[in-house]
């Protein structure tokens, strides 16, 4: 029997209609009289959209929206992206990862809030991380979030209302590379090696200065 809905068919027995609509190439029950009918429409309702969806897709004219549910799934997304690796403080990033994922990985992304952090905080301290490392950890974390609101990947209500950062900033000067070229030309041999580590390492001035021969 035929139906206002294109795709949505009915069968009537003993007087009572009972609703079938075409999903994915086939015909499915949906139930009997109105309630069927709704159920059926809804279906292929959602099918048709489904279809445009991927029309869209295979067109070129829409991106699939990528789902964010944890924290890890913004890990993941931020350190797979093109640009961070060739970032100076990538080996860096990928231990401040780690740190960061062990307390938050499987947390959803709106459960980043800055009393968290503050937790956070406290339990690296009782490992034994200094506030300046800490920060840095809270830094990549913020740019996970801030990267990944840029791109539309995580609802703006997901995003914490702030970042805590502890430290106090002293930023030195950074040495161009033909500076360091000069130090390293000028430099006792014996101390080339340790200017090279403070050069192309994330290491603090204060492991650099624990360094020894081998």
């Amino acid at each position: 029997m035929a139906t206002k809905m294109k795709g949505v068919t009915c069968i009537e027995r003993n007087g009572t209609l009972y609703y079938y609509a075409r999903v994915g190439g086939q015909r499915v029950y949906c139930g009997k009289g109105d309630k069927g009918l709704k159920l059926a429409e809804a279906a292929r309702a959602k099918e048709i959209a489904k279809r445009y969806e991927n029309r869209e897709m295979i067109a070129g004219l829409k991106v699939k929206k990528v789902d964010l549910k944890t924290v890890k799934d913004l890990a993941n997304s931020y350190m797979t992206l093109p640009t961070v690796p060739d970032q100076r403080s990538y080996s860096r990033n990928v231990l401040a990862v780690k740190n960061v994922l062990d307390y938050f990985g499987t947390r959803p992304v709106h459960a980043s809030e800055a009393d968290e952090q503050e937790r956070y905080r406290k339990l690296r301290r009782d490992h034994g991380a200094a506030d300046a490392t800490i920060d840095v950890e809270i830094s990549v974390l913020s740019a996970m979030y801030h990267e990944a609101r840029k791109c539309k990947k995580v609802n703006p209500d997901a995003m914490p209302g702030q970042f805590v950062i502890k430290a106090e900033r002293n930023p030195r000067r950074i040495v161009t590379d033909e500076e360091f070229e000069k130090l390293v030309d000028k430099a006792d041999p014996d101390f080339r090696d340790v200017l090279i580590c403070a050069y192309e390492s994330a290491m603090r001035s204060s492991e650099i200065a624990r360094l020894t021969a081998g």
